[in-house]
């Protein structure tokens, strides 16, 4: 919708907010939560009408990075008592086990593992919680209303059919990497082939290696991971380079069984300890946007959807939801200022933000979604990580996005220590 119809119809909208948020994911209900504190009147918009719906291809995995904003929103004790899995990673590859100690003890945060069956309505009940913050499930939205090229409202529908407009200061797409509000926006969006596909599933009744612990093989190219999660039930994922796919397009069940039973040190698997169906995609692609623009902002895998290998999605949704309302303050007061300017300058701090907090580690990323073999630097520093114990615990710092990109690969220690270990 454009500008005369738009304006015209802001007249007889519903309430007007400062702050729309379409999508009540956790990257939505974080960022409503979080900008509710500052004082802001936030309608969270939701298209599923259940409060209980939740996103489920997704890893389970929430980094040290991100774990903080689960304090900061109030739901992490919440969370824990429903089961949360406060865990420490260990990393197979072929120069042995990466075993890290507890991040903890060395300043780190902790990383935990839950299901999003239990972490999505947890969130969103808090969002919905709060005072003001309006929650509208089943509401779908159209477009996005402008006024003079600025975002300024949302035209949505109700399951029924009815229309509603809604209006405010600052749009906030947190709404996937299909994002509605992206594509409104005009966004330009780069696609990033993924060269590997996956398939996970809830297992029940195997053994628990190393207690909690998460472990990953990087058997290079092919990766696998095991979750311990809440309901007793843990998640294993394999994630092989596309050229094996016939495998599993033959028999899934089979394929995944022969090749999670042949991943060193991990549990047996049976038929009967999958609980429900094998789960995964074949095609995800590496989703990425910019952030901002006037009137409106994009956050969680609206702005970037990475390799689901890393299970970072959870942790960048937390964090670019706390990195936008810690840039954004309050709407209504920077509003009575300077009509939108501080609202702009404060989208392109966002921006600045999230780009200083994701670009290094994003560029990695996809050089290695093209299903390629470790290169010679990356076999250098998995290679000192397995055999050097203060480097298998900066391993960790850096895999968890705790320490950046460059602080870690221009350490003289990690360094040496690689250099004179490879083999």
């Amino acid at each position: 919708m454009h500008i005369s119809a738009a304006t015209e119809r802001l007249t007889h909208t519903m309430d007007r907010y400062d702050i729309i948020i379409n999508g009540a994911s956790i990257a939505g209900c974080a960022a409503a939560i979080l900008l509710a504190e500052q004082g802001n009147r936030v309608a969270l918009v939701e298209a599923r009408s259940s409060s209980d719906s939740y996103k489920v291809l997704c890893t389970h995995h929430i980094h040290g990075c991100g774990s903080p904003v689960l304090d900061r929103i109030g739901v992490t004790d919440e969370l824990l008592r429903a089961g949360m899995v406060e865990t420490v990673p260990k990393y197979w590859t072929r120069w042995g086990w990466i075993s890290p100690d507890n991040p903890v003890k060395h300043g780190l945060n902790a990383s935990y593992n839950i299901r999003r069956e239990t972490l999505d309505p947890i969130v969103r009940k808090h969002a919905a919680a709060h005072p003001n913050v309006d929650l509208h499930l089943g509401l779908k939205t159209q477009s996005v209303v402008f006024e003079h090229g600025r975002a300024k409202g949302l035209v949505c529908r109700k399951s029924h059919g009815e229309e509603v407009v809604l209006q405010a200061d600052l749009i906030v797409g947190a709404d996937g990497k299909h994002s509605k509000i992206a594509e409104c926006l005009g966004s330009p969006t780069r696609i990033v082939e993924n060269g590997r596909f996956s398939y996970f599933a809830y297992l029940s009744n195997i053994e628990r290696p190393d207690d909690d612990r998460t472990l990953s093989w990087f058997l290079d190219p092919d990766v696998a991971y095991l979750m311990p999660n809440d309901g007793d039930l843990s998640v294993l994922a394999v994630i092989p380079e596309k050229s094996k796919y016939k495998d599993f397009e033959n028999d899934r069940t089979a394929a995944y069984l022969d090749f999670v039973n042949r991943l060193p040190g991990a549990p047996r698997v049976g038929r009967e300890n999958i609980a429900g169906k094998i789960i995964g995609t074949v095609d995800y692609p590496l989703y990425y946007r910019d952030a901002a623009r006037s009137g409106a902002a994009l956050i969680g895998d609206a702005v970037g959807a990475n390799d689901p290998l890393w299970g970072i999605g959870c942790a960048w949704a937390l964090l670019s939801a706390q990195w936008l309302a810690d840039s954004i303050g309050n709407v209504a007061s920077k509003r009575t200022l300077d009509g939108y300017e501080s609202i702009d300058a404060a989208l392109r701090t966002y921006e600045r933000r999230r780009s200083a907090g994701t670009k290094m580690h994003t560029h990695l990323m996809q050089g290695y979604a093209s299903g390629r073999r470790l290169n010679l630097f990356e076999r250098i520093l998995y290679s000192a990580a397995a055999r050097d114990s203060t480097e298998a615990n900066r391993f960790h710092a850096f895999g968890s996005r705790q320490i950046s990109a460059s602080s870690y690969l221009a350490a003289p220690a990690t360094l040496r220590a690689a250099l004179g270990r490879l083999s």
